[in-house]
């Protein structure tokens, strides 16, 4: 029997209120399964600007968007992955969004590829506890 499937990876998120966050995401071409070289200068096929990317949380409750990942490429390796994040503006709100001391939600992470074609490569849920500690911030 011959079982196909496209359902995304699932990768759940846990992290604390007023952290950041990020996550490193390698593109992998759909067709032959090996990851995509990312060559940093747009307008050349099969580079970083030939891809979309769209990272959101929405609430478990009612699935509205809450939070959206900003994408950049990986410092550290700039034509082969991506970087999400969430910066600790964006964590620090998502606790009041739920019962006040934890955040219960969704994420997925969608990819345009340069033919146009979209997946879901990576979803599954959040998890958004209090911050306890909040050390002084100097200038």
């Amino acid at each position: 029997m011959v079982n196909l499937t496209q359902l995304p990876s699932t990768v759940d998120l846990s992290f604390i209120a007023g952290d950041t966050f990020r996550i490193r995401v390698r593109v992998i071409d759909p067709a032959s399964g090996a990851p995509v070289t990312i060559n940093p200068n747009p307008g050349v096929p099969g580079e970083l600007g030939e891809y979309t990317f769209c990272a959101e949380i929405a609430s478990k409750t009612n699935r509205a968007i809450v939070s959206q990942f900003q994408v950049s490429p990986d410092p550290d390796s700039p034509n082969e992955a991506v970087i999400l994040t969430l910066s600790k503006t964006d964590t620090a709100v998502l606790p009041g969004m739920g019962d006040g001391a934890v955040f219960n939600g969704v994420w997925d992470l969608e990819v345009t590829f340069p033919n146009k074609d979209v997946r879901t490569v990576a979803s599954g849920t959040v998890t958004c506890r209090i911050d306890v500690s909040n050390p002084a911030v100097t200038p």
